[in-house]
């Protein structure tokens, strides 16, 4: 008898792939990891760690300011850093955690027209929370999914 899985959705493999690129986070706090697709190809990926050649969380803690490690490269920054080449609008960002207003912008810079994230952040200030709807209406579909499995 032949075995069938079913085959992986697009979204559901490209989380996927922001899910297994988190695991070489570095940083103590979240494992956070991006993949930046353009006309379902992958163009960059990216995780959260610290800058080449200086002490990561795991050696050395975080760097807290607020309620965010400083000390780390968010999973966005470092995806758009690997961009080889800007692509224009209609990318879409894969990422593992909501992205802050920072990197909401980052993403918005490069071209991203929609992010898929898997977790939700709870601590984003009332007034961040209203500068990222204004640039959901206008520049950024968000989509908080959901993967099986």
């Amino acid at each position: 008898m032949e075995n069938k899985r079913k085959r992986l959705g697009v979204n559901e493999y490209f989380m996927k792939m922001a899910i297994l690129s988190s695991y070489r986070g570095t940083c103590l706090r979240n494992k956070v990891g991006c993949v930046l697709v353009y006309e379902k190809r992958v163009k960059a990926i990216g995780y959260n760690s610290s800058h080449s050649g200086t002490e990561h969380c795991e050696e050395v803690g975080c760097c807290m300011e607020g309620s965010h490690c400083i000390r780390t490269l968010h999973a966005e920054e470092a995806a758009v850093l690997n961009l080889e080449k800007k692509h224009g609008v209609g990318m879409e960002a894969y990422i593992t955690h909501e992205p802050c207003l920072h990197c909401h912008r980052i993403l918005a810079s490069v071209g991203v027209e929609t992010i898929f994230y898997l977790n939700s952040y709870g601590d984003f200030s009332k007034q961040e929370k209203e500068v990222k709807s204004l640039l959901d209406c206008r520049m950024i579909r968000m989509h908080n999914i959901e993967i099986i499995g």
